[in-house]
């Protein structure tokens, strides 16, 4: 069963029914919101209530809480997240009824036409250096996270910057007038199978580019492939960037890649004065609780890598204590990586565990929690905890905060849950 050739775009046109199935993903939703702008009829389905399908419902597109070959009926395309597997019932339907079926990265390529579109694209960072981007230029985007200040999840323009995707293939799909790349990490090899063919995919989307390309100059595995085409250009940290108003080495690096394509927009002075008052993104450092000399942060590291950049951001807060609650992320990632997790939770003062959350992967016994702690176990480390239940390690964790503990929630999955227990942390103090 595979996706159809280039005929489906005939039905992306105005008053076409196109049903997105899970369409509560950040990326699904930003991309539904600029199709129903382009005059398309959006519906969508999705397993549970989350932000973004509050915010699509409210701007009138219809989501059903299940899934349902009905959802189908006069349907014209059927859009999918990559999380939605090939046998899922909607999917398996819209095959045998000939309806389209198409992943939801060749469709936001394909839509960026007859604008100026600036990619960002990298293992880790892309959607920080976006919201960036995309508010300095005051332009449009499309990106994998909530702008905090911003009402809408996407935002069409004549300049849009577009957060690129790298861990389903489609950011081959893309061609940029300009594209930035922060770094390229090992990961997503459950699609990519090797180092080399995810390179080779990065290096689809530099050949792609219109005009040039913007590359972290530091890392050496991007260097060396951007070295053979003379429009890439290198990036330095940026003095300015400093002027960013979020913790880490990792923010001032992303305020660098920002503001030197902002060059090609706007004056200096005016970048110096919106990289100021830039805002966050929704997981990305979110501080939920502030008070009584105890900080909670929410975050979206879920590799090994952005795990050591928080620990480092949150090292420059100066606290007594830094605590941790970590979801992995896939049964494939915590397989590859399950001694650097154990390692990074031992960094911390005391961690708890929990379950993986799976996404869209099928179980994988050497990849789950439980290899995780058996490392732990084996290093004797004393400070990890496993817990089944989510709400009993926020238990456990908040009965044992104390003046000037700052708490780590992190994951890409479903953790963020957590987010709205922070208000009762008021009551045990």
């Amino acid at each position: 069963m595979t996706e159809i050739d280039n005929t489906w775009k005939e039905n992306l046109c105005i008053n076409s029914h196109i049903h997105m199935i899970g369409i509560g993903g950040m990326g699904m939703a930003g991309l539904a919101l600029l199709l129903k702008d382009h005059g398309m009829q959006i519906t969508g389905c999705d397993e549970k209530f989350n932000d973004q399908v509050n915010t699509l419902k409210s701007k009138g597109i219809h989501i059903d809480i299940e899934h349902n070959i009905s959802h189908l009926d006069n349907c014209d395309l059927l859009i999918r997240s990559t999380a939605v597997p090939y046998d899922n019932i909607e999917v398996k339907e819209a095959f045998r009824r000939d309806i389209p079926v198409i992943q939801r990265g060749y469709v936001l390529a394909e839509i960026l036409h007859n604008r100026t579109v600036i990619a960002v694209a990298g293992s880790h960072g892309k959607t920080s250096t976006a919201s960036i981007l995309s508010q300095i230029l005051e332009s449009g985007y499309i990106i994998g996270g909530q702008i905090k200040s911003h009402d809408v999840l996407a935002r069409d323009d004549t300049v849009i910057v577009a957060e690129v995707d790298e861990s389903d293939g489609t950011i081959e799909q893309f061609k940029p007038d300009y594209t930035i790349i922060t770094n390229i990490d090992d990961d997503h090899l459950d699609y990519y199978r090797n180092s080399d063919a995810l390179n080779k995919s990065f290096e689809k989307l530099i050949k792609q580019t219109k005009k040039n390309v913007f590359f972290n100059a530091d890392d050496l595995r991007l260097h060396s492939i951007c070295q053979n085409y003379d429009y890439c250009i290198p990036i330095k940290k940026d003095k300015d960037a400093a002027l960013i108003p979020f913790k880490g080495d990792y923010n001032i690096n992303n305020a660098s890649y920002a503001l030197m394509v902002a060059d090609l927009f706007i004056s200096r002075d005016l970048a110096r004065k919106r990289l100021k008052e830039i805002k966050a993104v929704s997981r990305r450092f979110e501080i939920l609780y502030d008070k009584n000399n105890i900080k909670v942060i929410l975050d979206y590291a879920h590799h090994p890598t952005e795990i050591r950049a928080l620990y480092q951001a949150t090292n420059e807060l100066n606290m007594n204590r830094i605590l941790a609650i970590f979801q992995p992320h896939r049964y494939t990632r915590t397989y590859r990586f399950k001694e650097d997790f154990a390692d990074l939770l031992h960094k911390f003062d005391k961690s708890i565990l929990l379950p993986v959350f799976e996404a869209s992967e099928k179980f994988h016994p050497e990849g789950n929690s439980q290899s995780i702690m058996k490392i732990v176990n084996q290093k004797e480390y004393k400070n990890i905890d496993f817990f089944e239940d989510m709400k009993q390690a926020w238990c456990k964790m908040i009965s044992e905060l104390t003046d000037g503990d700052v708490l780590l929630i992190i994951g890409a999955g479903d953790i963020d849950q957590l987010r709205d227990m922070s208000s009762y942390i008021e009551t045990q103090f």
